[in-house]
């Protein structure tokens, strides 16, 4: 049992702790959520670049 109980308390010290700081934004809001955040980690484009309802973006780019 003291085994067990040492195996599991080993295991659960390596286990990284689970952090969520990615996923899908909504574009259209990409302008007020996160646009500093993602420049600070090295991004160069600016929102409008990522998605303009009304002009070109990136959100128009053909992807295969």
């Amino acid at each position: 049992m003291k085994r067990l109980s040492m195996t599991l308390m080993a295991f659960l010290l390596l286990v990284p702790i689970a952090r969520a700081d990615e996923g899908m934004w909504f574009l259209m809001f990409i302008e007020r959520l996160n646009q500093r955040d993602m420049q600070k980690l090295g991004l160069q484009l600016t929102a409008q670049e990522i998605y303009s309802i009304n002009n070109n973006s990136l959100k128009d780019a053909i992807v295969q």
